[in-house]
């Protein structure tokens, strides 16, 4: 993987190189020869976090839950999701005993075509 960064010699775009994970190490100081200029420079790494703030209304006074069933397969093993805090709570009974016969029943079709070869 490479990132790309100013030359502090000839201020061109010189890539710089991480293959086998070389230069990810924060507090450390990595040397490189710049793909322009030929002059050896010297960088360090510095790792920043981003986050991404969204409004969670279920979870203040009032709020309720927007749970949706997760897309999962097979679907037995499918949850239901809040769309906006992520929790996670089973399915409703019903729903799963439906979904478990469906696969139980999918299953076992599954075996009888097998026991046909």
């Amino acid at each position: 993987m490479y990132d790309t960064e100013e030359c502090p010699y000839c201020e061109q775009q010189t890539e710089i190189d991480h293959d086998d994970g070389y230069g990810y190490e924060e507090g450390e100081t990595y040397q490189q020869e710049c793909s322009k200029c030929g002059k050896t420079f010297v960088y360090t790494t510095e790792i920043s976090f981003t986050h991404s703030l969204e409004k969670a209304d279920c979870l203040n006074e009032g709020g309720v839950h927007d749970y949706q069933e997760t897309h999962t397969y097979p679907k037995v093993c499918a949850r239901m999701q809040c769309t906006m805090c992520g929790d996670e709570q089973p399915l409703p009974k019903e729903k799963y005993d439906a979904y478990r016969k469906e696969y139980e029943e999918r299953m076992e079709k599954i075996k009888e075509e097998k026991a046909c070869f």
